[in-house]
């Protein structure tokens, strides 16, 4: 590998400090002054500023809670809602699962074509030729 020069270490120095002063040179420096400390009256119209900012503050935030408030109790009612219709229908699923499991109704007969007179009579009538009106009013006489 090649070697390279040796610079002394004073010319590294003096180019650094070269480099350094025209940087400083190139900022200007800006005189610091400081700030006053505000009057009585500067100090109580901020107070007041700060008053009125708060204020309008409380105020956005009171209507805030009060549309919170209606908007929960809003959907506190339609939660209410929904939990009596749930209900309802657990207990409508209740009474279909008890009807499944009971047994099945038999067919009702009717009383009257199981009773022989009242079989005989229509057999008499149809062999008379009369109907059931005729007879009525023939009984009404």
């Amino acid at each position: 590998m090649p070697r390279t020069k040796r610079v002394p270490a004073k010319a590294k120095q003096e180019k650094v400090e070269k480099n350094v002063k025209a940087t400083v040179n190139e900022v200007p420096v800006k005189d610091k002054t400081r700030k006053a400390y505000p009057s009585l009256e500067e100090r109580i119209a901020l107070a007041d500023a700060k008053i009125q900012q708060l204020e309008k503050l409380n105020a956005t935030r009171q209507a805030l809670v009060e549309k919170t408030a209606a908007t929960l109790a809003e959907r506190q009612e339609t939660l209410a809602k929904s939990q009596s219709a749930l209900e309802k229908v657990r207990a409508r699923r209740e009474r279909l699962i008890a009807s499944k499991d009971k047994p099945a109704k038999a067919p009702r007969s009717r009383k009257a074509a199981q009773d022989p007179q009242y079989q005989a009579l229509l057999s008499a009538l149809k062999e008379k030729g009369t109907s059931m009106e005729e007879l009525l009013a023939s009984l009404t006489k």
